[in-house]
C-alpha cells in the first residue's frame, strides 16, 4: 500500500553511508553520505539527504544533494549541480554546467560556473566569482575578489565585492552595489 511504501522510503532516507574514501563509477543513495577522506565519482552522485566530505570532491557527471552539502576541500563537478539545502565548500567550487542551490552558499576560495547559477539564500565567496550565464541570488552576494558574469546579475539584497563587478547583462540589485574596484554593466544599472 501507499503507507507501507512511504514508511519504507522514510527508513531508506534515514540511513547513513559512512566511508573512509569514496571511488565509484556512480552513486545513488537515498540517505546521507559521509566520507572521511576524498571522494571521486566518475558519473552521477546523488544523495537523498546530506553529503559530507572531509577531503575534496570530484564528480564526473551531475551532482544532486537532497539536503546540505559540506566539503572541507575543493569541489569539481563536470556536470550540473543541484543542492537542496545549504552548501559549504572549504576551498574552490567549479561547476561545468548549471548550479542551483536552494539554501545559502559559502565558498572558501573561488567559484567558477560554466552556465547559469542561482542561489536561494545568501552567496559568500572568499575569492573571485565567475559565471558564464545569469547569476541570480534571492539574498545578498558578498565576494572577496572580483565578480564576473557573462550575462545578467540579480541580487535581492545587494552586491558587495572587494574587487570589480563586471556584468555583461542587466545588473539588478535590491540594496545597492558596493565594490572596491570598478562597476561595469553593458546594459544598465
Amino acid at each position: 500500500t501507499r503507507k507501507e511504501s512511504s514508511a519504507a522510503s522514510d527508513v531508506y532516507k534515514r540511513q547513513v553511508l559512512e566511508v573512509d574514501h569514496l571511488e565509484a563509477d556512480a552513486l545513488v543513495f537515498a540517505g546521507s553520505v559521509r566520507c572521511r577522506g576524498h571522494a571521486d565519482v566518475e558519473g552521477v552522485l546523488r544523495t537523498g539527504r546530506s553529503l559530507s566530505v572531509l577531503g575534496g570532491l570530484r564528480v564526473g557527471g551531475a551532482l544532486r544533494v537532497g539536503e546540505d552539502l559540506r566539503v572541507a576541500g575543493a569541489v569539481r563537478c563536470e556536470g550540473s549541480a543541484r543542492l537542496h539545502g545549504d552548501a559549504r565548500v572549504g576551498w574552490s567550487l567549479t561547476v561545468a554546467q548549471r548550479l542551483q542551490c536552494t539554501g545559502s552558499l559559502r565558498v572558501g576560495g573561488e567559484l567558477d560556473c560554466g552556465a547559469a547559477a542561482h542561489v536561494s539564500g545568501h552567496c559568500r565567496v572568499a575569492q573571485d566569482l565567475r559565471v558564464v550565464g545569469d547569476l541570480g541570488c534571492d539574498g545578498g552576494i558578498k565576494v572577496g575578489g572580483h565578480l564576473q558574469a557573462d550575462a545578467a546579475v540579480q541580487a535581492a539584497r545587494g552586491v558587495w565585492a572587494m574587487g570589480d563587478v563586471d556584468c555583461k547583462g542587466h545588473l539588478q540589485v535590491g540594496w545597492g552595489v558596493r565594490a572596491g574596484g570598478h562597476i561595469l554593466s553593458l546594459i544598465h544599472i
